[in-house]
């Protein structure tokens, strides 16, 4: 220690003063200290390695769904021993640390290797000192790593993305990162204290799992980056999506609107506002699936499943307005007065009581087909006889008062039958048979669209993954 005090003698000299601060007379001690190695690795033996270690605590996260970042603000906490910048604090009041510019001395130069960004945010930090040699570094830096965005569950997707470490310029057998050890000996990945303590609430992400890992090589993870063969300290976060706004604004509107397109079956054929719902939803799906591109835009490496439910939705609204525009045409047939096929009343009866669609009207029409059918089949003059012939047997004729008697009889039968022609129902209008079509089909194709909208809900509403 005897350089220390001759040091802090020259220091009173050069100043002229002998009452400078002890903090200061240690400054200069440990200037003139840092200027006999300069950059150069703290170590007398030049075998030896440095140990340094390096922790983060997390301030904010945030992902940059767009360009596959993820962007952290962090305190980076570096810890290593300094041969050289010992003291003893007798011969400085008992001063066991202080601070000086990190320009002084060698710094650790672990570095993020998968980082998405060639500027590197940080604030200039002094270098706390102590007695025993021990250098603690306390910096506040921004982050922007590479991490690849999986959005197919959005919006309760879950991410996966690393930090790796590495120094540029020392190998593994000069520097030896480690990860940071609290007081308690744990060593710990990021440090959320300060993330859970003020940004836990209003921030969009939730740390979910958390862990850092000291690699010997990064192959052994699978990993190739700028030194696959040199230690590495790897800090994992895995994030997972608030979604109490998000849910409203994308998951909520697509349920309400695909309920909707079923009024397209439920409003009669007769209201020319029929279609226009149907139109209007589809415009409401392609909105809905603009905003979606602009908050979570697809990637090559994965489509957003609610947007693919956005487009199947679009698909079913599609084919609801094909099926109702077939609904209408039959209904409008009957208007035209087009006649109700005889071989379409079986299907339509099997429908309608399929559906619950009344079909009191139908049978009617049944009825008076048949019954106007069976009247037709006798011509009848306008005098009220019948045109028949005489039956021949062999060639023979009937005497003429078994003729007479026969004629008579089939008289009394014709007037008979005219008599009661009067009592035979009217058939219904020919329209009826076509609206009875309709309505089934309505129903039948109301059944259908409920289904694929089911089986869309099923296939492609993003579920995530609430298991980490």
């Amino acid at each position: 220690m005897l350089v220390g005090v001759l040091v802090t003698l020259l220091t009173d000299y050069s100043y002229g003063q002998s009452d400078i601060s002890i903090e200061s007379k240690l400054q200069s001690y440990l200037r003139v200290q840092a200027s006999k190695y300069g950059s150069a690795r703290p170590i007398k033996e030049q075998d030896a390695n440095v140990t340094v270690w390096f922790g983060l605590r997390l301030i904010q996260v945030s992902i940059d769904a767009k360009s596959n970042l993820m962007e952290t603000s962090v305190w980076v906490r570096q810890k290593w021993y300094d041969q050289y910048l010992t003291w003893n604090a007798s011969d400085f009041n008992n001063q066991k640390s202080t601070t000086i510019p990190s320009d002084w001395v060698w710094t650790p130069d672990l570095t993020l290797v998968n980082t998405g960004s060639t500027k590197d945010s940080q604030r200039t930090a002094m270098i706390r000192v102590h007695s025993d040699g021990y250098m603690w570094w306390l910096q506040h830096r921004m982050f922007k790593s590479a991490c690849l965005i999986d959005l197919t569950e959005y919006p309760y997707d879950t991410q996966d993305c690393n930090l790796w470490f590495q120094s540029m310029s020392n190998p593994s057998g000069d520097l030896d990162p480690r990860t940071y050890k609290l007081k308690s000996g744990d060593e710990v990945g990021f440090d959320l204290d300060t993330y859970l303590s003020d940004f836990k609430k209003a921030d969009e992400w939730e740390v979910v799992k958390n862990e850092s890992i000291r690699c010997n090589s990064p192959r052994e993870h699978g990993e190739m980056l700028m030194f696959s063969s040199r230690a590495t300290l790897r800090y994992s976060l895995t994030l997972r999506r608030r979604t109490g706004f998000t849910a409203y604004l994308l998951i909520v509107p697509c349920i309400v609107l695909g309920a909707m397109s079923i009024l397209v079956f439920v409003l009669p054929p007769e209201r020319p506002d029929r279609h226009a719902i149907g139109t209007t939803l589809m415009t409401s799906f392609v909105l809905l699936l603009l905003i979606l591109i602009n908050t979570a835009p697809p990637s090559a490496a994965a489509v957003p499943k609610l947007g693919l439910l956005y487009a199947a939705n679009i698909f079913i609204v599609i084919i609801s307005l094909s099926l109702s525009s077939i609904v209408v045409n039959m209904s409008k047939r009957g208007e035209r007065g087009t006649p109700f096929p005889r071989y379409f009343i079986k299907p339509t009866k099997l429908l309608a009581r399929l559906f619950c669609v009344p079909i009191h009207t139908l049978v009617s029409l049944e009825n008076a087909l048949q019954q106007s059918l069976f009247v037709m089949t006798l011509s009848v003059n306008k005098d009220g006889k019948s045109e028949a012939k005489i039956p021949e047997e062999n060639g023979m004729t009937d005497s003429v008062p078994d003729i007479l008697h026969s004629i008579n009889r089939k008289l009394d039968t014709i007037k008979s039958s005219v008599t009661d022609q009067s009592s035979v129902p009217v058939p219904p209008p020919q329209g009826t048979g076509w609206k009875t079509l309709a309505a089934a089909l309505d129903r039948l194709f109301m059944c259908v669209q409920c289904t694929l909208i089911v089986l869309a809900l099923m296939l492609f509403y993003p579920r995530g993954d609430f298991s980490v």
